[in-house]
């Protein structure tokens, strides 16, 4: 029995859309901010002129993106079957679609980074380790579907999903 995943190219341009909002309202406020009078400090007006280009870059990208996602009509779509997986991307110059047998896959694997004595976030990277040793490396955000959701299923066709965490930075948190 084959297990399916789908993310249509409606719901991707929804979402998409999203950070569009998002963008545009960073933008405006950096505008206004450059454009009001607010402060005659130039490094105030010169971040807010940064910020204001670095906004309207974002929006044309997500723009071009969701006009990418929407003119194909495709989906992103991840077919497990008995003997295969197959990952499908509505945008190959951002995920390159590909099918792999089962039998071929020794294992997939999460590594999370954490970094010590950071406010970043942990890195995570999803992978598929073929049985020649090769890796199919998996972008969270660039893969369409959740990539833990897949692994997951993979499991209970046999193949074994690797959770790795690791730290990284000094154990010292030095301060000046």
């Amino acid at each position: 029995m084959a297990i399916e995943f789908t993310k249509s190219a409606r719901q991707i341009a929804f979402e998409k859309s999203l950070l569009l909002v998002v963008a545009i309202i960073v933008g405006g406020c950096f505008a206004y901010v450059l454009l009001s009078g607010i402060t005659d400090e130039i490094i105030v007006k010169i971040a807010s002129a940064v910020a204001l280009v670095v906004s309207i870059f974002m929006a044309i990208a997500v723009i071009l993106e969701v006009r990418a996602v929407v003119n194909s009509g495709k989906a992103w779509r991840v077919v497990i079957t008995d003997d295969q997986l197959s990952w499908e991307s509505p945008i190959p110059e951002q995920m390159k679609p590909f099918q792999v047998a089962l039998a071929d896959i020794d294992r997939t694997c999460l590594k999370i980074t954490r970094f010590r004595n950071s406010k970043r976030n942990p890195k995570k990277e999803w992978s598929i380790i073929l049985r020649n040793r090769h890796h199919i490396a998996i972008d969270g955000q660039m893969s369409g579907i959740n990539p833990n959701k897949v692994f997951e299923a993979l499991e209970t066709k046999g193949i074994t999903f690797e959770q790795v965490s690791e730290r990284k930075g000094s154990a010292v948190n030095i301060s000046g």
